[in-house]
């Protein structure tokens, strides 16, 4: 596994990425892109950061990049088990203020320089970021840590391709 230095974040990036990894492989994976159908502690990728304290359907339903910005500020769920994050602040941290090689790992699809991939016809290559799973998630963050590249490309399409 690299380290932060070697994969150019911040060290409370790393360890947060690290507890992501641990903790969203058993996290529920919600494909209401509205995140308005779930209880407890969900993963979308499709959804930077959605809590409710409402009893009938109460939890946090966040992305990678809203889980890491979540475990990096060190935010403790409440007595709900809602982690209560600022969803702007949590969207502010990953399209602005996130180290930028994190872009790939939070876009899937995109490059680690932030363009968007492009198939052999030039045409940018789309997914629906509600479909991917936790499991794929934890896959990307794996090889982000020891390739410095989340390699959604083979994630995705290949598992795409074969749906």
């Amino acid at each position: 596994m690299l380290t932060a230095e070697q994969l150019e974040i911040t060290q409370a990036e790393y360890d947060a990425l690290l507890k992501v990894r641990d903790t969203i492989g058993a996290l529920k994976h919600i494909r209401d892109p509205n995140c308005t159908l779930f209880t407890g502690n969900t993963f979308n990728m499709g959804t930077v950061t959605y809590t409710s304290d409402d009893p009938s359907h109460c939890g946090t339903c966040q992305c990678i990049g809203g889980w890491l910005y979540t475990f990096m500020i060190n935010v403790a769920p409440n007595k709900h088990g809602v982690y209560a994050v600022d969803p702007e602040e949590s969207r502010w941290y990953v399209s602005e203020e996130r180290s930028p090689i994190l872009y790939h790992l939070f876009y899937p699809l995109s490059k680690p320089d932030g363009r968007w991939m492009r198939d052999d016809e030039g045409k940018e290559l789309d997914y629906d970021y509600n479909l991917i799973t936790p499991e794929q998630a934890v896959q990307a963050i794996n090889n982000f840590l020891t390739k410095r590249d989340a390699r959604w490309d083979i994630i995705l399409l290949d598992n795409h391709v074969a749906a």
